[in-house]
């Protein structure tokens, strides 16, 4: 569900400095993320609500929008990758506001590079852990647009497809051939009028959430 080829995956950062930019990009290629680089905040979410980074860097605090406006227009609380807020102002009103909008973390600006990786690894992970271990079973109680056009075969496969199963591991455990998976895939993404496994994703994510 991450666009890119580096092997940690994508994280998308939204900083109007162009110094700062500059420093994430480096200290997050060298960590072994690919880092896509946003100096506004429509930019970002026209990205956003079609791709799913690892997270997402957010500067709070920008010349010509709002960190906190993104928050709510993403919306944060039901955007499927976690969100880690960066700011030099980290008083406690930006940090409590943050928070309940959906962000996972806050970092004050200046930081050191290796904690802000470390911070991002330790987000990542609790993500992923959690979607791993909850979404999957939760599939079939789940309501989101379309799922009643689902029969109760592809809602096995979609339980399947979201953690991170190949056609052929998915067919093997339900006793069909992986081009039969595949034609539920593509069925499911007819139903559910997703174009793509990502936009599928973010559907069913954000029933998780809400």
């Amino acid at each position: 569900m991450v666009i890119g080829d580096s092997s940690r995956g994508v994280v998308f950062v939204l900083d109007d400095e162009a110094e700062v930019r500059d420093m994430l990009r480096e200290t997050l290629r060298g960590a072994g993320y690919e880092c896509i680089c946003f100096a506004d905040s429509s930019g970002l979410l026209a990205t956003a609500r079609s791709h799913v980074p690892v997270c997402i860097l957010l500067d709070v605090c920008l010349r010509n929008s709002s960190g906190i406006d993104l928050l709510r227009d993403l919306p944060a609380k039901e955007y499927p990758a976690p969100i880690l807020v960066i700011s030099r102002r980290a008083d406690a009103a930006t940090v409590v506001i943050s928070i309940k909008l959906g962000a996972d973390d806050f970092v004050e600006k200046p930081f050191e590079p290796s904690e802000l990786i470390t911070r991002i690894d330790q987000i990542a992970e609790r993500q992923e852990a959690r979607d791993a271990q909850a979404l999957p079973a939760a599939i079939e109680s789940l309501r989101f647009p379309g799922r009643e056009r689902l029969s109760s075969r592809e809602v096995e496969v979609l339980r399947n497809l979201v953690s991170g199963a190949s056609a052929k591991t998915i067919g093997k455990g339900l006793g069909i051939s992986p081009r039969t998976v595949e034609d539920h895939r593509r069925n499911i993404l007819r139903k559910l009028r997703a174009r793509n496994m990502t936009e599928l994703m973010l559907v069913v994510f954000a029933a998780s959430r809400s």
